[in-house]
């Protein structure tokens, strides 16, 4: 079964906010291998570099 999870995930996980219990769950249901998580990645990307932004003419 595949565990799709938004990059939220991660930040409950790691701070142990409000949902934090259910993730662990989450966690624990792919570690006995009844389930893969897949993190949608589109919050961690890296931030593009300043020379990126430089490069397309952009100032900040």
């Amino acid at each position: 079964m595949n565990i799709y999870v938004e990059t939220n995930f991660v930040l409950e996980l790691t701070f142990e906010q409000e949902q934090s219990a259910s993730c662990e769950q989450i966690l624990q249901t792919c570690e006995a291998g009844q389930g893969h998580l897949i993190i949608e990645n589109l919050g961690l990307k890296p931030r593009p570099s300043r020379t990126a932004f430089l490069d397309l003419g952009y100032i900040f």
